[in-house]
């Protein structure tokens, strides 16, 4: 329930933008970031990224903004090194516990279809408690932002 999470922001006096690819659903305002310099200053002035694992996540670490990353079948240390400002969501796998398979597949770019559910796999399902949370211990504020 992303419209949970804004509420939760908005409630602290955030301003929420929504950046990336424009979506069919808008939570919201939508900033249309053009360029790749348009979206780094963006993120560059944001006080909190949430997203995916994907570009704009990997330019918000790079300069340094905490960042609240879902990851779904991706180890997220492959993907980064240092975790100080970084929150992960992730979802554990039904076959084990912290198993990333999408790495299991030699010499591939897109990983593995998952075996219990191709089209939305368990270990990429959140809930808006799940990003609120991680918010919370990413900005020191256990008892809410």
């Amino acid at each position: 329930d992303w419209y949970a999470v804004l509420n939760h922001f908005q409630c602290f006096g955030f301003l929420v933008f929504q950046i990336g690819k424009r979506s069919n659903r808008e939570i919201a305002p939508y900033l249309n970031t053009a360029t790749l310099h348009m979206l780094m200053f963006v993120i560059r002035g944001a006080d909190l990224l949430i997203g995916i694992d994907s570009s704009p996540a990997q330019i918000a670490v790079g300069l340094g903004i905490p960042s609240i990353i879902m990851f779904g079948s991706v180890n997220p240390s492959f993907r980064y090194s240092d975790f100080s400002k970084i929150q992960v969501v992730h979802t554990d796998c039904p076959s084990g516990k912290e198993r990333f398979c999408y790495h299991e597949e030699n010499n591939s770019t897109v990983g593995r279809l998952c075996e219990h559910n191709k089209s939305v796999p368990p270990c990429s399902v959140f809930t808006h408690t799940d990003i609120i949370n991680a918010s919370n211990k990413l900005l020191g504020n256990e008892n809410g932002i």
